[in-house]
């Protein structure tokens, strides 16, 4: 259950950090409320499928091999940042409808969906935190 509340606030803070930095590169605000709010609510569900696919295999893996960590969870939220911006560069790049000479992505987006990763991976792993790696002290286990 606490990998799926994760995953829910994971998804929306990286819809707020995407839309946010959208609307700092692009410097326009949405005109249209009831679009604005459709978009966001389709760019969510979107993200929170992404963040289901990581997140499954990632408690399942974490419970199995005790490798989850923080940094573990921020590693693999900018690693999967950095992999959506080379994707839209590649795209840009090698389709021909829409390829252009000029069409690179610039260094600074691939930092900015880095740090939007890195967020989303760190509130994963707040609220994931006691589910992946349960306290087996020895004060616990006398409790029960």
């Amino acid at each position: 259950m606490r990998t799926f509340i994760a995953s829910l606030a994971t998804a929306l803070v990286v819809t707020i950090g995407l839309v946010g930095v959208g609307m700092f590169n692009s410097r326009e605000v949405p005109s249209e409320p009831v679009s604005a709010i459709l978009s966001l609510l389709g760019i969510y569900l979107f993200i929170l499928g992404v963040t289901a696919c990581i997140a499954v295999p990632f408690r399942l893996l974490a419970r199995r091999w005790d490798f989850a960590r923080s940094w573990v969870s921020a590693a693999i939220g900018a690693a999967v940042g950095i992999f959506a911006v080379a994707s839209f560069e590649y795209v840009l790049t090698h389709v021909p409808a829409l390829s252009s000479p000029n069409h690179h992505v610039a260094l600074y987006m691939y930092i900015q969906f880095a740090v939007v990763g890195v967020a989303g991976g760190l509130v994963f792993w707040r609220y994931a935190q006691s589910e992946l790696r349960p306290n087996k002290s020895l004060e616990r286990t006398r409790e029960g």
